[in-house]
Formats: structure tokens, sequence, C-alpha cells
């Protein structure tokens, strides 16, 4: 049985049925943390917390990584293989140190674009990294839509997220119900989508449900201006504010929903889009996010120009006016997803990583 450990700032929710595959098809898995989060699900692992030391330096509180009890966790998991997350800090490259030198074969995950013509400077870095570490490299973005590889990254792999298949609870009332899911943070761009739907609101039934976390100061901020704006403009009807649910509980939210928006700007790899595709949800996302390849534009979904309410308001108009055409993206959704990203797929192409 070959084992596999995943070291990571936090378990993220898109690490949940990665873990599940793998563990169901034969691999050990282990997962090591920085720091855990009350929003995760572990109901497949729970992660390892790195060990850490605790100081006091003139009087205040600090806390260091207990190095030398970190190298007995990384000799003692025995790992073929390690997956470490964004090496470009300090720890993940130490992390991948240790684990080279203990004899486990390093695999770097990040969430760069792999379908991409990188500059110079960036090709010296990854390069860097690789053969030093003599590692892979796999990112779970595609980049450009294209069929043409044009990636300049030696040992580069793209690797999907998997995406189950899950029903969905068709409305027979007449509401639009709109899904948005994301942390209250200012780049969620929510506040924008809550005046989308203050418009929408005076011609069409629609209802909007906002999920996020709400755990720090940032957050209780953007959450504070979005409850005024909706208790100013008497929005309470069309705008619900929903905080810190926990991840077992989203798939009703997600099949009690017509449209997925994901409004963000400077989003990676939002597994909510992933999750609305599981339930196949038509989807619109700013032409800024990351994995917006999974969407494919005037078919499963739209992307909106990012910075225009305008725009956003018009992909929403085109969806919810049109119930047909909310069908047939749904059906859309459906077909691609297991022609590209069905578990069975992501199988494949992390066990070729694994070989190559």
């Amino acid at each position: 049985m070959k084992k596999i450990v995943f070291i990571a700032p936090r378990f993220h929710t898109n690490q949940a049925e990665i873990v599940r595959l793998l563990i169901q098809i034969g691999y050990e898995v282990e997962f090591i943390v920085e720091r855990r989060s009350n929003i995760e699900t572990y109901e497949y692992i729970y992660p390892l917390l790195v060990p850490y030391l605790n100081w006091r330096v003139f009087g205040n509180h600090r806390t260091i990584v207990n190095w030398l009890s970190y190298v007995r966790v990384l000799r003692k998991t025995r790992a073929e293989y390690v997956i470490i997350r964004d090496p470009v800090r300090i720890f993940p490259i130490l992390s991948a140190l240790i684990c080279f030198l203990v004899g486990c074969n390093v695999i770097f995950y990040t969430q760069m674009k792999y379908n991409k013509n990188y500059r110079m400077y960036r090709r010296l870095q990854y390069h860097s990294l690789i053969y030093f570490f003599r590692a892979r490299w796999y990112t779970p973005v595609h980049g450009l839509n294209t069929e043409k590889v044009v990636t300049n990254i030696n040992r580069l792999h793209y690797i999907p997220f998997p995406i189950e298949n899950y029903p969905r609870k068709a409305s027979k009332d007449g509401i639009i119900r709109v899904l948005s899911v994301g942390k209250y943070e200012l780049r969620k761009n929510q506040l924008e989508l809550v005046k989308v739907v203050h418009a929408l609101s005076r011609r069409f039934d629609i209802r909007l449900l906002i999920v996020g976390e709400c755990s720090t100061i940032e957050h209780e901020k953007i959450y504070a201006e979005l409850n005024s704006y909706i208790k100013d403009y008497k929005l309470e009807y069309y705008v619900e504010l929903m905080v810190n649910i926990n991840p077992n509980k989203m798939g009703e939210l997600y099949a009690q929903s017509d449209i997925f928006v994901l409004p963000s700007y400077n989003e990676p790899a939002s597994i909510s889009i992933i999750e609305a595709m599981a339930y196949n949800l038509p989807a619109i996302v700013s032409d800024d996010c990351g994995n917006r390849d999974y969407i494919k534009h005037g078919e499963t979904g739209y992307y909106f120009n990012l910075g225009s309410i305008f725009s956003l308001l018009v992909c929403m108009y085109r969806l919810i006016h049109n119930e047909d055409k909310r069908n047939e993206f749904s059906l859309a959704t459906y077909n691609r997803k297991m022609k590209f990203y069905s578990p069975e797929i992501f199988v494949e192409s992390f066990e070729k990583l694994l070989s190559s």
C-alpha cells in the first residue's frame, strides 16, 4: 500500500473529496497542517498539527515550529510521496528539504495556471525547486481553454478537481434562488452582487443566499457592511446572509438553488465552483477567477467582466428570466463534468503523476 502525506497551511475543503478517493482506491493518506479551522470537514481524515514551541519574548507570546519534533513526525510517516502546498514560504521549502533527505518523493501543489507561457524569472523559480528536489508539480487550474498546451514548466501536470454528481430539488414556487459561497472578504465582491439583486428584485421574484466564513476582523467588517446595506434598502425578503455553516450541511443549500454566482476577484481556485457543478448549477463567475475554465462560457454559465456591475447584471438577467436556458445550462454542466472532471478522470491523472 502506497502512503501519501499532504503538507499544507490548513485542510481546505477542496481536499476532502480527493482524500476520500485516494483512500477508496487503496492509498494510505495523512494530512499535516499548520492550523485548523472550525469550518473544515474531517469526515475522511483528521489532520495532524505541526508541532510548535511556545515562547515569551519581552513579555509577548510567540510560537515557532518545533523543528526537532517536526523532523521526527515526518520520519515516522514513512511516506512514499509527500505533496507540499505552495512552496513559496520558508516552512514548505524546509518541509520539502526534510522530506527529500529522509527519502520521500516530493510533489509540489499550487493553484498556478497549467496552460500558460511563463516568463523567464518564473520558469527559473519553478525549475530551481523542481530540479533541486527532483520533484513533480501539479495544479488543478488549467488556464487557457485551448487544446494546444503552451506551458513551459517541466514536470508540471494538470489534475482537475474531481466532481461528483448529486441531485437537485427543483423548486415549484416560481422563486429564483441564487447562491453565492465565499468568505466575507472585500475581494469576494459580495456587496456588488447584493446591489445587482437589489436591481433585479424590482422585476423578478428572486432570493439571494450568501454563505461565508466570518472569523476575522475583516470578515466581521464586510458582514456588517452587507447587513447595513440590506437593512437600509429593506432587502431582508430578497437577501439572506449565513455564516460559518458546517460543510456537511452545504449540500442541501446547493440542491435547493437555481443559479450559482461567484463575483470575486483574485480567486485562484474556489471549491464552491466545483460544488455548484456537482449539483449541475448554471454558474456565473468573474473573468478574473482562476478556475473559471471549469465553466464553459455561454454553455454551462457565463463570465462577467470584473469591475463592471452592469456586466454581472446582464449575465444574471439572462439566466433569471429564461428557465429553458437554465435547464439547458444545467444539462450541459452535467455532460461537461462527466467528460472532463469525473472522479475516474482525477484518479487516472493522479496515478499518471505518481508514475511520471
